[in-house]
């Protein structure tokens, strides 16, 4: 992976040169600052992956990561944030704003290791299924690629506050989890005659109204700090 590594301190960007350098096919370029980090990320060669700390001056982790969201071709590209922040208000911050996930310094090089595995795979896989977002007619976006809509195949949904990638909700409640923040509560909701409405609508019309429910969920609970799954899947259905 081609990797952005952002820290006001040089010598936790020394630091990361090492440890990358010898733990997988990896290149690193570094900056100092939010703002050189955009402007490097608006030329023509793409980052896979990009590292950020939380406490930088100018720009702080959280809005270089809104911004570089906001940026062609960034739309999926992970988001670590790397950073000794470890309250809850902190995490809850980074994941809101569209990072994929988070690790406390002083970090294991064992933990980056396996961490960076399993985004080199995401990576791998995103590139490799041609997925795409399509505009929804009231600013929203949602996934589509090559194959086919099924009922009960999983889509992406951008631009509604509080709605974060499936991959980034895995890592949050796995960093809670490990980080003993508890105080949360998980429910789901479904819609009722979901096969009737699929067939008759058509496939696009279909995400466009998964899209509206999701909207109404965030105003809806918008006040309660929520965080919900981008990949919205419906129900398998019962056996006969």
């Amino acid at each position: 992976m081609r990797i952005l590594a952002v820290d006001d301190d040089p010598f936790i960007l020394e630091l990361l040169k090492e440890i990358i350098g010898h733990i997988g096919d990896h290149t690193l370029e570094t900056a100092e600052s939010g703002p050189e980090a955009l402007a490097m990320m608006r030329e023509a060669n793409r980052f896979d992956c990009v590292l950020l700390d939380f406490q930088m001056p100018v720009m702080n982790g959280v809005e270089v990561c809104r911004a570089l969201r906001t940026l062609d071709g960034y739309d999926q590209t992970p988001v670590v944030m790397l950073t000794a922040m470890s309250e809850k208000r902190y995490i809850d911050a980074a994941f809101l704003a569209g990072a994929t996930d988070y690790i406390n310094k002083p970090f294991e090089i064992s933990d980056l290791r396996v961490r960076l595995g399993v985004i080199s795979s995401l990576v791998d896989a995103r590139r490799d299924n041609g997925m795409t977002f399509s505009a929804t007619p009231f600013g929203h976006r949602t996934s589509t690629d090559n194959a086919p809509l099924a009922l009960h195949k999983p889509f992406e949904i951008r631009d509604i506050d509080g709605v974060v990638d499936v991959v980034a909700l895995e890592n949050y409640v796995s960093k809670l989890s490990r980080s003993r923040l508890f105080g949360s509560s998980v429910f789901a909701i479904s819609i009722r005659r979901i096969e009737q409405l699929f067939m008759q609508v058509t496939p696009f019309d279909f995400q466009c109204m998964i899209v509206d429910v999701a909207e109404a969920l965030s105003d809806t609970l918008g006040e309660r700090n929520f965080i919900a799954p981008s990949t919205t899947q419906t129900k398998d259905p019962l056996p006969a």
